[in-house]
């Protein structure tokens, strides 16, 4: 028998698959339900695409006692080079150093604005005058 179409027309399987990797983090079959509940796609359904998934090896599924979990494949993630992760590193603090700077000269800014409304306009001391 033919895979059962979602009620947008797109296979099942794919739905479920594209749901798991944009949300990129663990799922019981219930978490899938509930999430694809709009696509009508039931329990019965999700457990057949899981499975089908299972034996294409695009997910893993941990057992925790009774309880399965399932999450997407991390392994046709590509990871980057010693070098690339160095100058991701060297990014990050040239980018905080450049933040610490700029929160420095916000507060500056906020502490001048704090102190210009304290102080009389020129209307309000000529009208004490």
């Amino acid at each position: 028998m033919s895979k059962k179409k979602g009620a947008d027309g797109k296979d099942e399987e794919k739905i479920v698959l594209e749901y798991m990797e944009t949300q990129n983090r663990p799922f019981s079959v219930q978490n899938i339900v509930d999430a694809l509940q709009k696509e009508n796609i039931k329990k019965a359904a999700v457990e057949r695409a899981l499975a089908s998934c299972l034996a294409a090896e695009t997910v893993v599924a941990k057992e925790y006692g009774k309880a399965k979990v399932y999450m997407c494949s991390q392994s046709g993630i590509e990871l980057p080079s010693p070098e690339e992760m160095a100058e991701m590193d060297a990014n990050i603090s040239t980018l905080g150093a450049r933040l610490k700077e700029l929160d420095a000269e916000a507060q500056e800014i906020m502490a001048l604005n704090q102190a210009l409304k304290v102080e009389l306009t020129e209307e309000q001391a000529a009208e004490k005058v």
